[in-house]
């Protein structure tokens, strides 16, 4: 099933997120990228780790058409275990993505991530590292 999205730099509004000067964002139909990430997966050469992150975002587009961009939100938003979750699918592509070209990853530093403030502590960090090795 091929999704529609729209790759889109971040502006100005962006800067008011925290983190999201080097994170991307799905916001169905659009995905929303750092400026240097933006401008190297439109290029004719784009490097395997940004498209493994275009990738991860795409899980959360196909995601998001398929509950509703409203309903998508507030369970992210509320519940830490859909959110966990949902970014455990995405990290799930983003990690073959890496593996299949033999770029390096590393586990506990994503686990860091999902069990920290970025993800909203959608779990523990024990947790985290157990599911993500079991992918």
């Amino acid at each position: 099933m091929e999704i529609d999205y729209q790759l889109r730099p971040k502006r100005f509004l962006w800067r008011l997120v925290p983190g999201s000067n080097t994170t991307a964002q799905a916001i169905y139909p659009n995905i929303y990228l750092p400026k240097s990430v933006y401008e190297n997966l439109t290029s004719s050469s784009p490097k395997t780790e940004y498209l493994a992150v275009l990738e991860h975002e795409k899980v959360h587009i196909k995601s998001q058409k398929r509950l509703g961009l409203i309903k998508s939100f507030f369970m992210y938003l509320f519940n830490s275990n859909f959110r966990f979750e949902e970014e455990l699918a995405a990290y799930k592509v983003q990690i073959k993505i890496l593996k299949q070209n033999k770029q390096k990853f590393h586990l506990n530093k994503i686990a860091k991530h999902l069990s920290g403030p970025m993800y909203l502590w959608s779990t523990s960090y024990k947790n985290a590292l157990e599911r993500l090795q079991n992918i």
